[in-house]
């Protein structure tokens, strides 16, 4: 999975969630900014859906609460850690 991919993903699950369509959601957080900047209450009710989908745990902690606060800082994270991962794992 690319960290682009990631981004969908969370993007679609706040979609979802919120009964909107993504790519009119990808739209308006395009407006707010380039890091798509959301709720962090958003970001975590979707973590664990986010964690399923990926197969990876993004560990409570400050900088995973930093991460939450944009869609694609909290889709750097999960690719990094998905990254460690496939590391690990070789």
């Amino acid at each position: 999975m690319t960290e682009p991919e990631v981004v969908d993903l969370i993007v679609d699950l706040l979609a979802e969630d919120a009964g909107r369509d993504p790519g009119q959601l990808y739209a308006e957080l395009v407006e707010l900014g380039d890091d798509l900047p959301i709720d962090s209450l958003l970001a975590v009710d979707i973590l664990t859906r986010v964690q399923n989908a990926t197969a990876t745990f993004l560990p409570a902690t400050e900088e995973t609460a930093r991460a939450m606060r944009s869609v694609r800082a909290f889709a750097r994270a999960v690719w990094r850690r998905l990254d460690v991962q496939r590391v690990e794992s070789a």
